[in-house]
């Protein structure tokens, strides 16, 4: 009994390790390309302007946030050390609250596991066992606690008057997200509860459909069910940024239809022009949210992309602004999501760079780099 018990130990301490340490291989970045070196005129382009990435999923993995894990190594693409190193002035982070086990781009059945309870459960997490709604409270609660232990370099944006402190480069603005409504609830009265801890991005889908809105990578593929419709409604009454990335093309049309004057977002993915698959938007749709004053987010992999160098990534934002305009472009890189980039957050002034050395105005790379976001939210989130 004692060896047993020994053994199960041992197991226990292993799976827990594991756990940890998963990370390492799930957001790691490629160093087998050299970078360009970034030039003065970027590095103090930086630190004199708003800088933006709409779009990370660092709230799935429980690491310290405030600190880099390892100094030269540091483990996934952001955090706050590196988050400062590129003098970036917001950042939204995305709380996914369910990812089936086998999840694919192309298809998605909501019925599978879900992997977060193993991802969870390897850590010994309270998250484990919780609903997506409770998920989504206790990411939010994990998000402030980060910016209260942050000592002032860090703070949630809530409302125009969080997004000025931003600004002013006082301290990183943290958007909250829900990426996938089924964080709502099977109420959908529960979205006052998720804007009250806070959040203020709301993303209909993630890989699965679920009972407010179909993924473009689920079985469905349908529009927006009344639901959708009512929580659709809720989220504009409320001021929240609507997030299409991962929606149905006919869930697009229907938010469209519902929403003639509300600007919208699409966080993270690339233009069907350029790339052609399941990640991708319809050119038309993204036109039509850039006609109504809305942002399309540019990944930085290479399934939005055609590769994973800075190059592909400014290549791809170069296509988007031919498409949309310069005033609709922004970074949404999906760091920590995993995916396979080149560089990490600290690395941002190499676009800045190549974006220059491509022969963009410096009011363009101001629109890209985070003006055009600063916009966004500044006309949809609450005054107080």
């Amino acid at each position: 009994m004692k060896r047993l018990f020994r053994v199960l130990i041992v197991l226990l301490a292993i799976v827990r390790l594991i756990g940890w340490q998963l990370e390492r291989f799930i957001n790691m970045v490629d160093r087998t390309q050299p970078l360009p070196e970034p030039s003065d005129k970027a590095k103090a382009f930086h630190q004199a302007n708003f800088i933006a990435d709409v779009h990370n999923d660092t709230l799935l993995f429980e690491r310290n946030f405030l600190n880099s894990p390892q100094i030269g190594k540091p483990m996934g693409h952001i955090d706050l050390p590196r988050a400062e190193a590129a003098s970036v002035n917001l950042l939204v982070f995305a709380a996914a609250t369910k990812i089936p086990l086998g999840f694919h781009e192309s298809g998605t059945d909501e019925t599978q596991p879900d992997s977060l309870n193993l991802v969870y459960g390897s850590r010994f997490s309270p998250q484990t066992f919780m609903t997506p709604l409770q998920r989504a409270i206790h990411q939010s609660k994990r998000l402030h606690s980060l910016a209260g232990q942050s000592h002032g370099r860090m703070h949630v944006v809530r409302n125009q008057q969080d997004l000025e402190r931003a600004k002013s480069g006082e301290s990183l603005g943290a958007v909250l997200a829900f990426e996938g409504a089924q964080a709502v609830g099977g109420d959908v009265a529960n979205i006052d509860r998720i804007f009250e801890i806070g959040y203020r991005v709301a993303g209909y889908c993630h890989f699965i459909d679920n009972a407010y809105a179909c993924s473009k990578h689920g079985t469905k593929r349908a529009g927006l069910p009344p639901a959708g419709r009512e929580l659709t409604q809720r989220c504009v009454n409320l001021g929240m940024v609507l997030d299409l990335a991962h929606l149905s093309a006919a869930g697009v049309e229907d938010v469209l239809k519902l929403t003639t004057d509300v600007p919208l977002l699409v966080s993270h993915t690339g233009l069907k022009s350029w790339v052609n698959n399941n990640r991708t938007i319809i050119d038309e749709q993204a036109q039509e949210i850039a006609r109504r004053g809305g942002l399309i987010g540019i990944g930085f992999w290479d399934e939005v992309l055609r590769g994973n160098s800075p190059e592909d990534v400014v290549d791809g934002i170069q296509h988007a602004i031919e498409v949309l305009g310069e005033n609709h472009v922004c970074f949404g890189s999906d760091f920590d999501g995993a995916i396979l980039p080149s560089f990490d957050i600290s690395q941002l002034p190499v676009l800045t760079h190549l974006m220059f050395e491509r022969g963009m105005s410096e009011t363009t790379v101001q629109k890209i780099a985070g003006g055009n976001a600063l916009r966004l939210f500044k006309s949809v989130l609450p005054l107080t």
